[in-house]
């Protein structure tokens, strides 16, 4: 009867091992090296921009984190995320407990500086201004996603790359103009998934309130087109017109998982510095 009950319990154990898929981030299967991969909108649809200013010592910050997610899944295709660790007090390292990497930018500082410094977690969507100022709470991102998605786009984005394997990146990105656009920049980021270290997150009941393999998302990395965090100028052109750019990154050296990163490439308004257009590609597949 022993041995009965023993049998009994491998056979659930197997059966509940083989019947439960176990997905770690970043949420992908394939990775495809030397290949073209190009993403082309056919059909024109307006995408939105969320950056998330966050910092890995801010316990409040998971909470933007998830709304970003949740915006993210219900707005599959159209809503594009950059989690930007900005500021001296939440994102600077401390040398310990395990805030020891930087994730600050260059670029990310100087959109955070041109905010004002703003309180943390909060955000911008497609960097438009929110009355007097720019930045809005996650409590309020979903209502402005939906405003900006609901804009009927001025152009189109198409992404052609490839990645070789010496560990160059070619990205050519063509912008066809449906309105005629000038005084506009192009900005390229780049941005990695999936990196786990320490996060703050106040909701922990005991101290330190320190989760030490947080899934930090979306995480930029930096601009790696031409220009600041606003890109560089692009010349003006006619309806019906393309602007093109072709950029080359060398990732040898800088220690980003490339299977976790994209670049995101966005059309600013030089004026206004709101997003017009942006889109993702993902380097590996």
């Amino acid at each position: 009867m022993k041995n009965l009950f023993l049998a009994f319990g491998i056979l659930i154990f197997v059966v509940g091992v083989n019947s439960c898929d176990i997905i770690t981030p970043p949420y992908r299967e394939e990775v495809i090296i030397d290949t073209t991969v190009i993403i082309d909108t056919t059909v024109p649809i307006q995408k939105a921009l969320l950056i998330d200013y966050t910092g890995y010592r801010c316990g409040n910050c998971p909470k933007g984190a998830e709304a970003a997610a949740t915006l993210h899944k219900n707005n599959k295709g159209k809503l594009i995320v950059i989690a930007m660790h900005t500021g001296r007090t939440f994102a600077e390292p401390t040398g310990k407990d395990g805030f020891i990497v930087d994730f600050r930018t260059t670029a990310g500082e100087q959109l955070y500086n041109f905010l004002g410094k703003p309180g943390q977690p909060t955000g911008t969507v497609n960097f438009v201004s929110n009355g007097a100022k720019r930045e809005i709470s996650f409590t309020g991102w979903a209502t402005e996603v939906q405003k900006q998605l609901a804009l009927t786009p001025k152009m189109t984005l198409k992404l052609t790359w490839t990645f070789a394997a010496d560990s160059v990146l070619n990205l050519k990105t063509d912008v066809k103009y449906l309105q005629a656009g000038a005084g506009q920049r192009l900005a390229v980021y780049l941005v990695e998934d999936s990196i786990p270290n320490a996060q703050e997150d106040y909701r922990l009941t005991t101290k330190p309130q320190i989760i030490p393999d947080y899934i930090q998302r979306h995480v930029f990395r930096g601009v790696i087109g031409g220009g600041d965090a606003f890109g560089e100028a692009m010349t003006a052109t006619a309806a019906g017109g393309t602007f093109s750019k072709t950029i080359t990154y060398d990732f040898k050296g800088k220690g980003f998982n490339v299977a976790h990163c994209s670049v995101v490439v966005s059309v600013i308004d030089d004026v206004t510095k709101n997003t017009l257009q942006v889109e993702e590609a993902h380097i590996l597949k």
